[in-house]
């Protein structure tokens, strides 16, 4: 049985899981970003959104959101536990008019 989510509960999905991946790959685990850059980044202006929240993660210590009933692998968790610190960023995205 296939079940597929909407198509703006997928985009709001996937940019809340995209955008913590691209600010780890940009700054890179040296030069994660301190707690004030989450400030500068909840008070960004979208074209086609709006930042809800930004929060500092402290390195090893993300845990995903999960659907109740469902728990990580031993190596997704692993994964997760090697993340070093970022900013947990949140976005309602606004893509078309009546989104």
């Amino acid at each position: 049985v296939e079940t597929r989510r909407p198509d703006g509960l997928w985009m709001f999905t996937a940019v809340v899981a995209f955008v913590p991946i691209v600010a780890v790959v940009a700054l890179g685990p040296d030069q994660a970003a301190p707690v004030a850059s989450c400030d500068v980044l909840a008070s960004l202006a979208l074209p086609n959104g709006t930042i809800t929240g930004a929060e500092a993660i402290e390195a090893g210590a993300f845990v995903p959101p999960m659907r109740p009933g469902r728990s990580m692998s031993a190596g997704q968790r692993r994964q997760f536990e090697a993340l070093p610190a970022f900013c947990r960023v949140t976005a309602t995205l606004t893509p078309s008019s009546d989104s």
